[in-house]
C-alpha cells in the first residue's frame, strides 16, 4: 500500500529534475544571446517582478499548442534570421508551454506582459512614439488656438506669449505608455485573484486598446495644460503634472475598468485534476533535447551578431564624399561640410539605425524635432545637442527610387519584393548648411543607392 505513493513521489522528483535543467540550458542560451541592456531596462526589471502575479495556475496541465507553434516559428525565424527579438519570443513561448505541461495552465496575460516588458515593444514605441508627439503638438496647437490663444506650432515645439514648449520623450514616449501597459497587467492579476475569475483574451485585447486611448488622451491634456500654465522642461511641476496626469487619466480609469470587466465578463476559476498530462520518460528527454537546442540556437546567434559582415552595406555612389564602410553595414560619407550615414535595412521587419536611438546613445539629445518637406519629399529633422555643441539632423528612407518616412509604407514595399530600403541621416553643424546638402542630394542624385 506505501508503494504508490513512493512511486509518484519519485516521479515528481524526477519531473521537477528535468524541469529546472531545462530552465537552466534555456538561460544559458539567453546569456549568450542578449546583451545585459535585455534585462536591466524598466520595462524589463518590473516584468520580472510581475511574473509571479502573472503565472497563477488556474487549471491542470496541459499541452499547449499553441504555444509549441509559436515557439517552433520564432525559433525557426531566429535561426534563419539571426534576430534577436525573435529568439526572445521563441524562448518566452517555450517556457509558457513548459510551465503549462509541467505545472498547470497560466493566464492570458503572461502573453501581454511578454510583448510589454519585451525589446519590441522598446522599439515599436520609439517608431511610432516618435509622429504621434508630432501629431498630438499639432491637435493641441488647434485646441488652443479655438480657445482663442496665440500659439504657433512647430514641429514638437509650441510657441506662446515669447515661451516656447516641447512635446518630448516623456510625452507618449516608451516611460509612461511601458508603465502603464505594466500596471495595467498587475490590475487585472490583482483583480482576478480577489474575485477568483479571469478574463478571455478578446476582453484582455479590449482593455489595453482602452489602455493605449487612455494614454493618448492624458498626454494630450497634459501637454495642454503645461502651455496653459507656461511650465517649462526645468520646473518641476513638469513632472509632478505627468505624473498626476498618469494617476487619474489613466492608472485609476484601468484600474475601474479592470474591475468591472473582470466582475461582469470573467469566468470562474475551476481547478480540473482529473485531466492531467503524463510526462513520459520521452516527454522528459524531448524537453531536455529542445533546450540544448535553444542553448546552442543563442549561442549560434551571439556568434553571427560578433561577426562584422553580418549585415551588407548598400551599394552607394557617392563622387563628392569620403566613403567609409563600418560595423553593421553602415556607411559613413564626410566632405568638407556634411555627415551622411547609409544604414540598410536587412528585412521589411527589422528595426532600423534610428537617429533617435542611436545619437542617444552617443550622449545627444534631441530638440525642435519636427516633419518638413524638400523638394517635395517628407523628411524628419532635429537638432542634436551635447553640452553646448549642436548638430542638424535630418533623415528618411531610401531605396534608390523611393523616398518616404512612412513605416508601414517602406516596410510593405519591402515585404512586396521591392529594392532593400536604408535610412539615410544626413547631419551638418548649421540648418543652412543640412537644407543646402539635403537639396544637391534631391537634385543631382548625389547619393545613388542600388540593391
Amino acid at each position: 500500500m506505501e508503494l504508490l505513493p513512493t512511486f509518484k513521489i519519485g516521479v515528481i522528483r524526477k519531473e521537477k529534475i528535468f524541469f529546472a535543467l531545462t530552465i537552466v540550458l534555456v538561460m544559458i542560451g539567453g546569456a549568450f544571446a542578449f546583451p545585459l541592456s535585455y534585462v536591466t531596462n524598466s520595462n524589463e526589471l518590473i516584468g520580472i517582478c510581475l511574473l509571479p502575479f502573472v503565472l497563477n495556475i488556474q487549471k491542470s496541465r496541459r499541452f499547449n499548442y499553441l504555444y509549441l507553434l509559436l515557439f517552433i516559428i520564432f525559433g525557426c525565424s531566429a535561426w534563419i534570421y539571426s534576430v534577436r527579438i525573435f529568439y526572445f519570443f521563441s524562448l518566452a513561448f517555450y517556457l509558457l508551454w513548459l510551465v503549462e505541461l509541467v505545472l498547470g495552465k497560466v493566464s492570458v496575460l503572461a502573453i501581454f506582459l511578454l510583448v510589454f516588458m519585451s525589446p519590441f515593444f522598446f522599439q515599436i514605441s520609439v517608431i511610432l512614439g516618435f509622429p504621434i508627439r508630432l501629431q498630438l503638438s499639432e491637435i493641441t496647437g488647434t485646441l488652443l488656438q479655438w480657445l482663442g490663444l496665440t500659439i504657433q506650432v512647430e514641429g514638437n515645439m509650441m510657441l506662446m506669449s515669447g515661451v516656447t514648449f516641447t512635446v518630448d520623450e516623456a510625452c507618449m514616449g516608451l516611460n509612461m505608455l511601458g508603465i502603464s501597459m505594466l500596471m495595467g497587467i498587475f490590475i487585472l492579476a490583482h483583480t482576478s485573484r480577489l474575485l477568483k475569475k479571469t478574463l478571455r483574451l478578446k476582453y484582455v485585447m479590449a482593455y489595453f486598446t482602452i489602455g493605449f486611448l487612455l494614454n493618448v488622451i492624458c498626454n494630450l491634456f497634459r501637454i495642454i495644460l503645461l502651455v496653459l500654465f507656461k511650465i517649462a522642461p526645468e520646473n518641476p511641476m513638469h513632472e509632478i503634472i505627468g505624473l498626476l496626469c498618469l494617476i487619474f487619466y489613466i492608472l485609476i480609469p484601468l484600474y475601474l475598468l479592470g474591475k468591472w470587466l473582470v466582475a461582469k465578463y470573467g469566468q470562474e476559476q475551476v481547478m480540473d485534476n482529473d485531466k492531467q498530462v503524463a510526462i513520459t520518460r520521452f516527454w522528459r528527454l524531448a524537453l531536455v533535447f529542445t533546450a540544448f537546442c535553444l542553448m546552442a540556437l543563442g549561442i549560434n546567434i551571439h556568434y553571427k551578431r560578433s561577426q562584422p559582415d553580418n549585415v551588407q552595406h548598400a551599394i552607394v555612389n557617392a563622387p563628392d564624399y569620403t566613403i567609409t564602410k563600418m560595423d553593421d553595414g553602415v556607411t559613413k560619407l564626410v566632405n568638407t561640410s556634411t555627415l551622411v550615414y547609409v544604414k540598410p535595412i536587412p528585412e521589411f521587419f527589422s528595426g532600423e539605425h534610428t537617429p533617435l536611438i542611436c545619437w542617444k546613445g552617443s550622449g545627444y539629445t534631441f530638440k525642435n524635432t519636427m516633419k518638413t518637406k524638400i523638394r517635395g519629399h517628407d523628411i524628419y529633422y532635429g537638432q542634436l545637442i551635447k553640452d553646448n555643441e549642436t548638430l542638424y539632423t535630418a533623415w528618411w528612407y531610401d531605396n534608390g527610387s523611393v523616398r518616404t518616412i512612412d513605416q508601414f509604407d517602406w516596410r510593405i514595399r519591402m515585404m512586396l519584393g521591392e529594392n532593400n530600403f536604408s535610412l539615410i541621416n544626413v547631419n551638418a553643424n548649421d540648418e543652412h548648411t543640412l537644407i543646402q546638402s539635403i537639396q544637391t542630394i534631391f537634385d543631382d542624385h548625389t547619393l545613388s543607392l542600388r540593391k
